[in-house]
């Protein structure tokens, strides 16, 4: 088990006080992100400068806030952003002024890879195929990780 360092302890401490500032049951990126820019310096928040390409913790503060406030907004107006003239989701368009594709360079689309039949069969993972299945149907989700090197 790897132990958490201090600066991730403070991190996570104050995630679940900006959920409860928040008034939500469980803590959630936005307020692992928010608890991150808190901290003014480390290096969560020199990760996040450099994925924004911000010079400034106050710069990348603001582009970050501005990005979770829309999205929170969108949330909570049932999920149905309000389109600008450009026909996009409001959303969207100030994730797209946190280059997002930035982030998303890092995935890959595990849907569109399977709908075009690019992912090999899975042998000898079943028990926990079937537990991410059912960690991802809850309603209140844990983010599950799968360990380990591919086909072993």
């Amino acid at each position: 088990e790897t132990p958490f360092t201090t600066e991730s302890k403070h991190v996570l401490e104050d995630a679940i006080e900006v959920a409860r500032e928040q008034g939500s049951p469980s803590v959630s990126t936005g307020h692992l992100l928010r608890a991150i820019l808190r901290e003014n310096s480390g290096k969560g928040l020199e990760l996040v400068k450099r994925v924004l390409g911000s010079g400034s913790a106050a710069e990348c503060n603001d582009k970050v806030i501005a990005a979770l406030t829309s999205a929170e907004g969108a949330e909570q107006s049932g999920g149905t952003a309000q389109k600008q003239e450009s026909g996009r989701p409001a959303a969207a368009s100030n994730l797209e002024d946190v280059k997002l594709e930035e982030t998303l360079k890092y995935s890959q689309d595990l849907t569109a890879m399977a709908r075009e039949g690019k992912l090999d069969p899975l042998v000898g993972r079943e028990d926990e195929l079937k537990r991410t299945i059912r960690i991802l149907g809850r309603r209140s989700k844990n983010n599950p990780v799968l360990l380990g090197e591919a086909g072993v």
